[in-house]
């Protein structure tokens, strides 16, 4: 029987982390009572580093505050360690929001940290401006195959063609989609596989909407800006921004095409609008009123742990297919990304401090981070098949066969202005879905036109 959640079960379960996608509401709707509480589970503590020797090498690394970044101080410390008293690790934590403010104000004083694990969204705008050191020689000492690792040719972009870091953890969106099985048997009459295409999904969200009417729904679209609403216009072949990231693409047909089907999806009631979202997309599912949910693997976590406690017999495959699939080369659609470590093109220490970086994104760490947290493995992808991985999440090899063949890159700006570029999306977009304006070419216009405004800025 399903139970309303609480929000410190979803952060027990790390529900509320990269792969739970928030959508405000406008309209809170009553809530059944609670359960209680119980108190979450302690996370191991890094263990501390033993005293560095007189003399040693002393290195700067920022990580993620709290328990995102708990692997990286992990084998921050295990690395120094391992050095035998050369190398001492010293941690400057900052939450997300704030880390790139820390570093470009540590890069103009010159005061900037030995090694840093950086954004995909705003990984560009450090890059480009030579923060972070080229490390091509010290890959090719360390003997590591760059096949291996995904998005690589994204990361040299922004240094002329110098690769300048090692990616964190990976992914792509939408992804996959988690489902109700129970649910979708029953409404459907059969279980989705890897192959199936938007159509059927279409079929599948209408019927599972139906099956249980108002305040059900059967499945979810990314409604806004960035690198989201990008990647779920990327099956109609569509987006938002050009490959190369110099032109706004919102006007032309094939992404009209991926907003029509989000609104007749939303007048049809498939979909929760934002009266409707009280809690995130996680919390609707894993309370029994959404059937499936499509995300990246980095949901993974919070949608088997919260299922499991919830009783719900869920099934995984990959997002649907649509046009974009039968391209040639295939894209599915897909907005990839890998968060990055690099290290301050300036160190005192560039040996090192690679040897930093190559040790919180080796196998074993992202292994342990995995194993350990339930956070996705990272961009050497031979993680993902792991054993003890794939037993954890068996869905994740099939996730990194896809990444192996994407083609297309993460939404960026050639300028590097992704958040002023996001946010109009943000500020716009929803107000033409919903229906707060009329939905007409003049309007649809209006915001490829404010769109291609900050793409035609000047890099900051």
């Amino acid at each position: 029987m399903f139970r309303a959640l609480t929000r410190r079960e979803l952060l027990r379960w790390g529900a509320l982390g990269a792969g739970a996608v928030a959508l405000a509401a406008c309209a809170p709707k009553e809530q059944a009572p609670a359960p209680k509480e119980e108190a979450p589970e302690a996370q191991p503590a890094a263990e501390e580093a033993k005293p560095a020797a007189e003399g040693a090498i002393v290195l700067r690394f920022m990580t993620r505050q709290g328990d995102a970044g708990i692997h990286m101080r992990e084998f921050g410390n295990r690395y120094a360690e391992e050095s035998e008293g050369r190398i001492k690790v010293e941690f400057e934590e900052a939450p997300w929001d704030e880390t790139p403010k820390i570093l470009e104000t540590q890069l103009v004083s010159g005061t900037m940290v030995d090694a840093t694990w950086g954004d995909t969204a705003w990984w560009p705008n450090m890059a480009r401006r030579g923060a972070y050191l080229v490390i091509e020689e010290y890959v090719a000492e360390a003997g590591m195959n760059l096949d291996d690792w995904y998005n690589v040719e994204w990361f040299r972009k922004w240094t002329d063609g110098q690769l300048s870091g090692l990616g964190g953890a990976a992914g792509f969106h939408p992804g996959i989609t988690f489902y109700n099985r129970e649910w979708v048997l029953e409404a459907w009459g059969k279980e989705p596989t890897d192959d199936w295409t938007f159509e059927d999904y279409t079929e599948c969200i209408i019927a599972c909407a139906k099956l249980k009417g108002d305040g059900y729904f059967g499945g979810n679209a990314d409604i806004g800006g960035g690198h989201g609403m990008d990647g779920w216009l990327g099956p109609f072949n569509g987006g938002l921004l050009s490959q190369d990231g110099t032109e706004s693409i919102f006007a032309e047909p094939e992404a009209q095409e991926g907003i029509k089907w989000i609104i007749d999806m939303l007048a049809q009631k498939a979909l929760p609008t934002r009266e409707d979202l009280v809690d995130d997309l996680m919390t609707l599912f894993l309370n029994g009123r959404l059937a499936t949910y499509t995300s990246n693997p980095g949901a993974s976590q919070g949608m088997a742990a919260g299922s499991a406690e919830q009783g719900i017999d869920m099934g995984v495959v990959l997002s649907p297919k649509g046009p974009s699939a039968f391209a040639d080369p295939p894209q599915r659609g897909f907005c990839p990304y890998a968060n990055t470590f690099g290290c301050y093109a300036k160190t005192k220490y560039p040996r090192e401090a690679f040897g930093l970086i190559a040790r919180v994104t080796s196998i074993e760490c992202m292994k342990w981070l995995c194993l350990t947290t339930g956070k996705q493995p990272g961009a050497l992808l031979s993680t993902w098949y792991e054993p003890e991985v794939v037993d954890k999440f068996p869905w994740f090899p099939k996730c990194a066969d896809v990444m192996r063949t994407i083609t297309d890159s993460f939404s960026m700006p050639a300028n590097t202005r992704y958040n002023e570029w996001r946010d109009v999306g943000n500020n716009e977009i929803p107000a033409l879905v919903y229906g707060d304006v009329e939905y007409n070419d003049a309007n649809v216009q209006a915001i490829n036109d404010h769109l291609q405004e900050v793409l035609d800025l000047p890099a900051p």
